[in-house]
């Protein structure tokens, strides 16, 4: 299936907010959080997604996890200055 105009400027809107990419892509601010939540569903979008974000990650930007993981790490050591 090939992707519309506005799922693919969902997509490349797309940075963890499905509602904020469904407005940046056109659709209606009333209807983008199902509107949103939809299209994570199709696998078309799904894919695009992942490859887009598999090409943009290099070995020197942390991925969300590792960002996620780190500052736990920080957060819950009670040695750790702030």
């Amino acid at each position: 299936m090939a992707l519309t105009v506005r799922q693919q400027a969902f997509i490349n809107a797309y940075t963890g907010n499905a509602t904020e990419a469904a407005i940046a892509a056109g659709y209606s601010p009333k209807s983008a959080r199902a509107t949103g939540a939809e299209l994570l569903t199709y696998p078309d979008v799904i894919q695009a997604i992942k490859e887009r974000t598999s090409e943009r990650e290099t070995p020197l930007i942390a991925s969300r996890e590792q960002r996620q993981k780190f500052w736990s790490e920080v957060m819950l050591d009670p040695e750790q200055e702030m």
